[in-house]
């Protein structure tokens, strides 16, 4: 893969491929709520929606492995129901680390909904978690305002994002000059989750 093929995948797999061997557990997690969040109204089950809660939280160092069993035991216990394919997918998102899959997850998310127009988002997805992996991106501490850290902390906490372009302004307040950073942030085409590439860059998460 290179970055024009990046840039224009349709096709999340490939681009799984590419970053795999570098991403870290929690932003792969993440991307697997993010990919199961979308199918909130395809899954009626509470535990189902409880067990991607649980995993997001144990993606960011909130809850252990233990109470992410408990969760995603819970969930297999659903039992069959008309969402099964959104069911799957969370019951998936939610497995032990030694057995979690990332491809599987987006691979059953993807059929839960329309084929086609739900890959193109998940696309879209992993572009927002991990960024142009062609251009890394060297982020000054100095840009870490109190603004700036302000605004990513509370976009982060409560997953509205709608503040981003207001985050470009207080990083270009603080000296940011990278393109790649504020064209991001101020691209309104873009969907923004948990893990999104320049969030946690301000937050200093991996």
């Amino acid at each position: 893969m290179n970055e024009r093929s990046w840039l224009g995948a349709t096709r999340p797999y490939p681009m799984l491929e590419h970053v795999l061997c570098r991403a870290s557990q929690r932003k792969m997690r993440l991307l697997g709520v993010a990919c199961c969040r979308r199918l909130d109204g395809l899954a009626v089950e509470p535990r189902l929606i409880d067990a991607v809660d649980a995993t997001e939280r144990y993606a960011d160092g909130r809850s252990t492995e233990e109470e992410l069993h408990e969760s995603h035991t819970a969930a297999i216990a659903t039992g069959p129901h008309p969402g099964w394919w959104a069911a799957h997918a969370m019951i998936a998102v939610s497995a032990p680390s030694e057995s979690f899959v990332s491809w599987r997850v987006v691979s059953l998310a993807a059929s839960a909904a329309q084929r086609r127009t739900e890959r193109n988002a998940q696309c879209g997805l992993i572009r927002d978690i991990f960024g142009n992996p062609f251009r890394p991106v060297e982020f000054d501490p100095a840009w870490r305002s109190d603004t700036a850290m302000s605004l990513a902390k509370h976009m982060y906490e409560s997953r509205d994002f709608s503040a981003m372009p207001i985050l470009a302004d207080a990083l270009q307040d603080a000296g940011c000059d990278n393109a790649d950073i504020l064209t991001h942030c101020r691209d309104e085409s873009l969907t923004h989750v948990r893990g999104c590439w320049v969030v946690d860059l301000v937050l200093g998460k991996e």
